[in-house]
């Protein structure tokens, strides 16, 4: 008896270390992920036609950046309550009364899918959804999602829930460059999004957990699956009658096709925005890493340089014009200590592009992985706010 109590007073020691240890590194953690947060505040006055413009040294433009994704933007007064009330009960039921992260929806959604035994809800809410999809990469670290948790709870102070169900719509996607319930709506349906029906509103809902996998042309019988049960949620949660969702379930699912599609395949891809080649790749591939995919290609900034566009122009014209980046290896140009030219590296010495620029006074240096965007920008975007969770 004295040797079991010795091993069980021996563990209960070393579990309460273990407990000690990992709760001295979570918060040790959430203040190193919190003073390191993306910055939100453009969500605040978001435009969804909004261009970044980078100007060089005399205010030319050197580039400009839209966000490329197939996406039609609606408000939300356009979308129906129906279509509203399916993408919530599937994805975040309790998504009017949280403060962006529900942790009682992580034991209701598990108790579902056990249930139906079928994946139907994961346990982020729409809230953190938007947070991950515009800010933050998909790797799956616990620091990801701590950032993930912060920013939510951040934005809700920010932004009302219209306004955050508004932007989740618009920006979730529902097929590989897809983006937004409108779009969706006239790809599947042939029709905007304000004349979506009940039925056809919790197909789409049903896609969203994997869009590519739950394709109705694809794997339209299994989605109706998830369909039935997304319509059987709106009645247990009493956004419908039961009468409603009988009929709702019976109804059939027509979807375009040929001429009843608003937009195909082929018209989809040909408005993707094509990469750029040369100097602008070099730009559009740094700068990206520089910014964040969100500032960049929605932000709305303007960007002045100490960049000369014809001296980039130049080094193209000496060091050649690639379609794409096999190393990350930039040669800068330098006027003293001014950044006014990039390019890709030469391979072998250029007599040619040596002589020029010493020509026009210039310096080379080689660089490699990332340009220095902190020499090179003049006018940069706003400091990023620490936001608190």
């Amino acid at each position: 008896m004295s040797f079991l109590w010795r091993v069980a007073k021996f563990l209960l020691k070393w579990l309460g270390i273990a407990t000690l240890l990992a709760a001295t590194g979570i918060i040790v953690m959430y203040y190193a992920v919190r003073n390191n947060l993306p910055d939100i505040r453009p969500l605040e006055t978001f435009s969804p036609l909004a261009t970044t413009r980078l100007l060089d040294r005399s205010g030319a433009l050197i580039a400009s950046y839209q966000d490329p994704r197939i996406r039609v933007w609606v408000p939300i007064e356009k979308v129906p309550k129906d279509v509203i009330d399916a993408v919530t009960c599937a994805e975040d039921p309790n998504f009017f009364t949280h403060d962006g992260v529900d942790f009682k929806a992580i034991w209701e959604a598990i108790k579902i899918d056990v249930q139906n035994m079928a994946y139907v809800r994961g346990a982020s809410t729409i809230t953190q959804q938007l947070m991950k999809n515009l800010f933050l990469s998909r790797e799956k670290t616990l620091t990801r999602k701590m950032k993930e948790l912060l920013l939510a709870t951040g934005v809700e102070k920010r932004l009302d829930k219209r306004q955050i169900l508004e932007q989740y719509l618009n920006q979730v996607e529902w097929g590989e460059n897809l983006h937004g319930i409108e779009a969706a709506s006239r790809y599947y349906f042939g029709k905007p999004a304000e004349a979506l029906k009940m039925h056809e509103g919790a197909l789409l809902a049903g896609m969203l957990p994997n869009p590519k996998y739950f394709n109705p042309y694809v794997r339209l019988s299994r989605l109706r699956v998830r369909q039935r049960i997304i319509l059987k949620l709106m009645w247990q949660y009493h956004h419908i009658s039961k009468p409603e969702y009988l009929a709702a379930v019976e109804r059939p699912i027509v979807l375009a096709s040929g001429t009843t599609r608003s937009y195909s395949w082929s018209s989809l891809k040909a408005r993707m925005m094509a990469r750029p080649a040369g100097y602008r790749l070099i730009i559009e591939d740094t700068l990206e890493d520089h910014l964040g995919h969100f500032k960049m290609w929605q932000g709305g900034l303007t960007l002045s340089t100490t960049l000369d566009l014809e001296t980039i122009k130049q080094a193209e014209k000496y060091l050649g014009r690639p379609a794409k980046l096999v190393a990350r290896e930039f040669v800068l140009l330098k006027s003293g200590a001014t950044v006014v030219g990039i390019g890709i590296a030469p391979t072998d010495e250029n007599q040619a592009f040596v002589k020029w620029i010493k020509e026009r006074s210039l310096t080379a240096e080689i660089v490699k992985e990332d340009l220095p965007w902190d020499e090179i920008l003049v006018a940069r975007p706003a400091p990023e706010e620490k936001h608190e969770s």
